[in-house]
Order: C-alpha cells, then sequence, then structure tokens
C-alpha cells in the first residue's frame, strides 16, 4: 500500500481547484521522529488561497468553527484521503502561534500532519504538509 496517499492526495487537488502556495509560509521543521530503517514519505499540499480566504470570511461569520482547532483540522484532511482515525487519536505536538503538527497513527505507520494559518495569525488552520512514516504494518489487500 505505498501509494495509498499519491492517489487521493491527487485527486484532492483536481477537485479542489489548488493554486500555489505562499512563499511566505514559515518552514519550521515538524518534531523528529525515530526514521531509522523506516521509510518516509512526505506531501505537500497545495493550498488555493482564494479558497482559504472565502473560508476565512465564512469562519468569521459563526460557520465552520471546526477551521479554527488545529487537530480538527488535521482529522477532516486524513478522513478526506481515505484513512479512518478518530478524532481522539490525533493529538497536537508541536505548535507556534503560525503552525501546529498534528500526529496520529495508522496501520501504515505514524502520521504528521502540518497544518498552518494561512490567512491571517488568528485565523483558521489549513493542512498544508503530510509525512508518514511507515511501520511495515501495511495490510495486504
Amino acid at each position: 500500500m505505498k501509494n495509498f496517499l499519491a492517489v487521493p492526495v491527487v485527486l484532492f487537488m483536481a477537485l479542489s481547484g489548488c493554486g500555489g502556495s505562499d512563499a511566505n509560509a514559515p518552514k519550521a521543521e515538524a518534531p523528529k521522529v525515530e526514521t531509522e530503517g523506516r521509510h518516509v514519505r512526505e506531501v505537500t499540499l497545495m493550498v488555493d488561497m482564494e479558497e482559504e480566504k472565502r473560508l476565512q470570511r465564512a469562519f468569521d461569520n459563526g460557520g465552520q468553527r471546526w477551521r479554527g482547532d488545529a487537530a480538527d483540522v488535521a482529522h477532516a484532511m486524513l478522513l478526506e484521503q481515505g484513512l479512518n482515525v478518530s478524532r481522539d487519536e490525533c493529538e497536537v505536538v508541536e505548535e507556534t502561534e503560525d503552525y501546529c503538527v498534528v500526529r496520529t497513527v495508522a496501520d501504515e505507520g505514524e502520521i504528521d500532519v502540518r497544518v498552518e494559518r494561512r490567512v491571517r495569525p488568528d485565523g483558521i488552520w489549513t493542512a498544508t504538509k503530510i509525512k508518514v512514516i511507515e511501520t511495515g504494518n501495511e495490510k495486504t489487500p
């Protein structure tokens, strides 16, 4: 199941009308995880800033309040990618004013989701990157 993210991410990007990413985005790294002997895959998600601004306005008007919680945004993105993880299994392991790293564990391995505040410093969270550190416990079809 080595490409479990490839098809859903491409499909997600195609369906969401993704645009370019913000060159001024924070470049901080996720917490270090022991990866020796394990395969690490990282996917950068494209962000449509016009869509993010629209979502921010909706949030400001009282809609989609879950976008104000980094773990909720990471969880929603994982569900969109076809990973059936519980919200309770999503833990914020690093947090700054600009970004958070949310970690969960699935059959494929440890999954870190980076979410960032792209519209404004106190704004909604946006999923920008997924890192999978495989455990070798992949399900066989």
